[in-house]
């Protein structure tokens, strides 16, 4: 199963401003949302927020680091919206108030 953009891009603001990313990897176009973000792995837990979404994935900060594999449940909210889904770390780096991370939908594959 996929997982649905219309969901995920119905979670934008009304202006639809978004960041192209134009990166050689990237393969989808990237939204500005903020979104409270809590993520899951076992019985580890990570607070934080959305920095960009897409059909994809998404990029993070969170108050604590997962390693990249690490197989993620999201609960994700913005204003009255929310949704889970699972994702996997493809990318973390190391902050000193917690992490940045590239987390890729399992559903897109």
């Amino acid at each position: 199963m996929r997982v649905d953009r219309n969901r995920i891009i119905g979670l934008l603001p009304p202006s639809r401003d978004h960041d192209v990313g134009h990166g050689a990897r990237r393969r989808a176009v990237r939204y500005g949302i903020a979104a409270d973000v809590e993520a899951r792995c076992g019985s580890r837990r990570s607070h934080g927020f959305t920095l960009n979404i897409s059909g994809g994935g998404l990029r993070v900060g969170l108050d604590h680091p997962f390693d990249v594999g690490d197989r993620l449940e999201l609960a994700i909210r913005t204003g009255s919206r929310r949704f889970t889904e699972r994702a996997v770390v493809v990318w973390s780096r190391i902050r000193p108030d917690g992490c940045i991370a590239g987390l890729a939908f399992e559903d897109a594959a």
